[in-house]
């Protein structure tokens, strides 16, 4: 994770984000899409896009023109594009925290941390009064060379984990059959509306992502269910268009076509919607809810502070006040963004061992057409 510093608009407190974002070059589109920014998904949707087609319509172009001999330019290209990925990583964070302050987030009143790294990293300009305070100068110059600390070790321990990459995909299959009988649902509250109570789900959907548009269906939102449909209509399209091209193999049988690019295109845009609509759902259900006049109940601490952590509700005045309530709450938040974690960890744990599995058999059919 890189830098968190905590910014305010009307009573909503939410992350902005300073340093190096080893999300980014991991997790591409779903870092932020997970931010709910999409001006930013848009940007990573297009270089994702660029990294998926621009090879294979490279290689398809080699191929028409019989040019078999430049077939490494296709991997000198594709390095180049993970350098882009490493690119990016050192342009997010800045760019989408920078887009925070000129949106009218602020700093926390008191809050030195935030206003440290901020002003270190040359987000924000010392004032007057801070430059001519030796004192406060130090205590941020202390605070910056700490969070630069920080930020080396991560990258110790980055090359780290590489380097123990097996291993730790062994631990995490032991780990997910663990967990994964409490990971499968997101992190419900309660609400209540004269007299009637109702889930409100916030966080990612891993039901949407499994489920698609039974989701909807099962909570009775019938114009969702109808949105949902459609474009689960598109993807059985998208898989008749592979099942099709691959069935006729129109790589090595047919005069090789551009065409051949477009279930691609589409793949890589139905995923990256499909990721963005899981991160979404849950919060455009949940806040339709509490427009609806839904409200959370009373002496419900964990539900408020669910709500007002991932910036459903803002915090009210008493409740900035009030530190106790503050650690409770944020106690609260803690818990359920582990929860969440620990469900990130079981679905990669499950996607590398499908492509395992995938690559186990691909191999193994390989080697019995050669025999």
């Amino acid at each position: 994770m890189a830098i968190k510093v905590k910014l305010e608009k009307d009573g909503f407190i939410k992350d902005g984000f300073v340093g190096y974002s080893w999300t980014s070059l991991f997790f591409n589109v779903w870092v932020p899409a997970s931010r709910l920014d999409f001006d930013g998904f848009i940007i990573f949707f297009i270089v994702y896009l660029i990294e998926t087609i621009l090879p294979a319509f490279i290689m398809i172009t080699l191929i028409r023109t019989q040019n078999i001999n430049n077939f490494s330019s296709v991997s000198i290209l594709q390095f180049s594009l993970y350098i882009v990925n490493v690119i990016v990583g050192f342009w997010y964070n800045k760019y989408y925290t920078q887009k925070m302050l000129k949106n009218g987030w602020k700093l926390l009143e008191n809050d030195d941390y935030s206003s440290a790294i901020l002003k270190g990293y040359r987000y924000l300009d010392y004032t007057e009064a801070e430059i001519s305070d030796n004192n406060k100068m130090q205590e941020y110059s202390e605070i910056i060379a700490e969070a630069k600390r920080k930020e080396r070790k991560k990258l110790i321990y980055f090359l780290l984990a590489l380097g123990l990459i097996i291993c730790l995909i062994v631990c995490l299959a032991i780990y997910f059959k663990k967990i994964w009988k409490e990971s499968i649902m997101s992190v419900k509250v309660k609400l209540e509306k004269n007299g009637y109570i109702k889930n409100g789900f916030t966080g990612f959907s891993w039901t949407t992502i499994f489920f698609g548009f039974w989701v909807p269906l099962f909570r009775l939102k019938l114009k969702d269910f109808l949105m949902f449909f459609i474009f689960f209509g598109f993807k059985i399209f998208t898989f008749y268009l592979s099942f099709r091209q691959a069935s006729e193999n129109i790589y090595f049988q047919f005069p090789t076509s551009y065409t051949a690019l477009i279930p691609s295109i589409l793949f890589v845009a139905i995923f990256s919607a499909e990721i963005w609509i899981a991160y979404y759902y849950n919060k455009y259900y949940t806040e339709n809810l509490l427009a609806d006049g839904f409200c959370t109940m009373d002496g419900d601490e964990y539900s408020a502070a669910i709500l007002k952590n991932y910036t459903y509700l803002p915090y009210t005045d008493e409740e900035i006040a009030d530190t106790d309530k503050i650690e409770r709450y944020l106690n609260f938040a803690e818990q359920a963004r582990k929860t969440e974690r620990s469900k990130v960890i079981a679905f990669f744990v499950i996607l590398i061992i499908f492509y395992i599995i995938i690559f186990i058999i691909v191999i193994s059919t390989v080697n019995r057409y050669l025999q």
